[in-house]
């Protein structure tokens, strides 16, 4: 065929080089676009992080997976996610004072529709609604119902308005009665004699939130994580952070790690197994079951900061651990990781829980303070703690001198500690999260 009537596609290969990366051919026009692209992506990120982050987030806003990934690398950088709130939320994800704010259409089982019907009634107010029965009033309990209340409170959403998440879930059949009412009635035309002080004979007439115990912490945190998939407000294992920078070689969220030492160069899909990892994470599901030969196996679901995980325990295994396989406890996990259709499962191989590892794998404590600013009355109620729990975990301070690069390492001369739950919760609430480092004993 002569070069003036060639087709444009022979004319395009022979007008665009291209080169070759290992089997993948990749057009020199492509790998441009891609390159302004990611450097467009780098620049936003690098410049606008919250904004970056948050728009991240909202395009995933219904995939649980993904969005743990993004919150992990926010907390990365830095950027602290506030939880979801009726009276500042948008239905996406969005920033808030440079902080990103939990988007209204990421808790499950709140419509689209009932969002917009939240936004709109609160319209530009910063502090719209007031309490539950102000909320309900306003806006369309047509889109949303009772299920909407509950989530939202069990989100966290509506930790703003007059009180606790337990009172409020427990009120939402009453609120939406109430509020059907209140809009009947204005729908009506039914007004007070007394013309403005009608709103007030309207509040008046709101019931009342039930008297009903608070919710731990540990409870709430459970409540808002099956409604939003996540630990908004906090997390469990705060209170062992120590923990599983200590004993954890590997985190849940490190899959592509785990599936290229189980499969090097392979596609993903095969059953090998790679090398043993522990993992500090709480329990959130478990469940038994029995082989084909009858044997008991068991599965669990377990979550640290980063994801979560599949957990398969053999018989072998299972008749050892069994007793620590609890739904909302923190454990130390070991075992071998295994990759099956591109998702890491763990095969256990040892279960400790967490008062296990603090009584016989713990070496040392040590305490990160700055003497300028730490009062006495804190370190003299440290020096209670330790006299309350004496063991033989030797304690040290990283004290923060100004005008030194390197915290100064010093020990405790008179106290060695047992390193217990009692102990490490009172450290925290006197020097906050963050403080303590653990070593293991070799």
């Amino acid at each position: 065929m002569p070069p003036t009537s060639c087709s444009f596609s022979t004319r395009a290969r022979k007008a665009t080089p291209a080169r070759r990366f290992g089997d993948l051919v990749v057009h020199n026009s492509h790998s441009a676009a891609y390159s302004l692209v990611a450097y467009r992506t780098a620049f936003l990120k690098a410049h606008y992080p919250a904004e970056f982050m948050a728009a991240a987030m909202t395009n995933d806003l219904d995939k649980t997976d993904k969005l743990t990934k993004l919150l992990e690398e926010a907390d990365k950088m830095n950027l602290d996610v506030l939880p979801p709130s009726v009276n500042r939320s948008a239905a996406h994800f969005t920033v808030d004072e440079g902080q990103i704010r939990f988007g209204l259409g990421a808790v499950k089982g709140v419509g689209m529709d009932a969002v917009e019907s939240i936004v709109e009634a609160r319209g530009d107010a910063e502090q719209a609604f007031a309490d539950l029965f102000d909320l309900v009033e306003e806006i369309d309990l047509r889109q949303a119902n009772k299920g909407v209340i509950e989530a939202l409170a069990r989100s966290g959403a509506m930790d703003e308005l007059e009180g606790h998440r337990a009172q409020l879930v427990e009120a939402a059949d009453d609120a939406v009665r109430h509020g059907q009412k209140a809009q009947a009635d204005a729908a009506a035309g039914q007004h007070s004699l007394f013309g403005e002080a009608d709103a007030e004979t309207s509040a008046a007439m709101q019931p009342s939130l039930p008297d009903v115990e608070s919710w731990s912490k540990a409870r709430a945190l459970k409540e808002e994580r099956e409604v939003t998939g996540f630990y908004v407000s906090g997390h469990p294992l705060e209170s062992f952070r120590a923990e599983a920078e200590a004993f954890a070689t590997a985190k849940l969220g490190q899959t592509e790690r785990f599936d290229q030492q189980a499969n090097p160069g392979g596609d993903g899909y095969s059953r090998q197994r790679g090398p043993k990892h522990a993992f500090c994470g709480i329990l959130t599901e478990v469940d038994f079951n029995t082989t084909r030969k009858g044997k008991p196996i068991g599965f669990a679901t377990l979550e640290d900061f980063s994801g979560r995980g599949d957990l398969v325990i053999f018989a072998n295994v299972l008749d050892r651990v069994r007793q620590y396989l609890e739904v909302d406890r923190v454990v130390l996990v070991k075992g071998e990781t295994e990759v099956r259709g591109g998702t890491t499962n763990v095969v256990v191989n040892d279960i400790v829980p967490m008062w296990k590892v603090r009584e016989q794998m713990v070496q040392s404590l040590t305490l990160r303070l700055n003497p300028d600013r730490t009062e006495p009355s804190k370190i003299r109620a440290l020096r209670r703690l330790c006299e309350e729990h004496v063991g033989s975990c030797q304690l040290y301070f990283d004290l923060v001198v100004p005008g030194l690069a390197e915290p100064q390492r010093v020990r405790s001369r008179k106290h060695m500690i047992e390193p217990t739950q009692p102990l490490m919760k009172g450290i925290r609430r006197l020097f906050g999260n963050g403080r303590l480092t653990m070593e293991k004993r070799s």
